[in-house]
């Protein structure tokens, strides 16, 4: 009989603590939501305003006081947004301007100059290579080097793999890249 009353206890403090936990799970809310005892304070910061500048009372005479870390002022059309998105590389054929990449030639060297300093010509050129599918073996940006998986050729006949190295460099001109391949 006693092993009888235990169990149907048993049970009722569970169910009795399956309805407290059921009823104290949104409570959670009430502690950490937006309204809650401890609400978020990660983006207070937006909401800052500047502060109106020291008063001192007239019997005391103002210090020199110089501000460490001046505050510049900003145009708005300056500021960005709460949500700010990264604007994609240009391809290669959108390079603004007549004549921005060519193929030159001195003696048996050639190579690929683009009217862009290295910097801006790497994303490019990596651009490239990814919307045409090919696999990148290696980057190095430290160095300008580029290098491809083997790639099978199909007008080639013999069936023969190649890989390609790229090598970027600052150009003679300003805001130029050497491209040798």
């Amino acid at each position: 009989m006693a092993a009888l009353v235990n169990t149907k206890s048993n049970a009722c403090l569970r169910v009795v603590l399956l309805v407290l936990l059921a009823a104290l799970l949104p409570s959670c809310n009430a502690l950490f939501g937006a309204d809650g005892l401890y609400p978020s304070k990660a983006n207070d910061y937006l909401k800052a305003s500047e502060a109106p500048p020291l008063r001192f009372p007239e019997s005391v005479t103002e210090p020199d006081i110089e501000d460490a870390y001046p505050i510049p002022s900003l145009q708005y059309s300056n500021v960005l947004p709460k949500r700010f998105e990264v604007p994609r590389v240009d391809a290669l054929n959108a390079i603004e301007g007549k004549g921005s990449v060519r193929i030159q030639r001195f003696n048996d060297d050639e190579w690929i100059l683009f009217q862009r300093a290295p910097s801006q010509t790497w994303p490019l050129v990596l651009h490239f290579l990814n919307s045409n599918q090919i696999a990148l073996a290696q980057t190095d940006a430290k160095q300008g080097v580029i290098e491809t998986e083997l790639l099978s050729d199909a007008s080639n006949a013999a069936g023969q793999l190649e890989a390609y190295r790229f090598e970027l460099s600052a150009g003679v001109q300003k805001n130029s890249t050497e491209v040798r391949v």
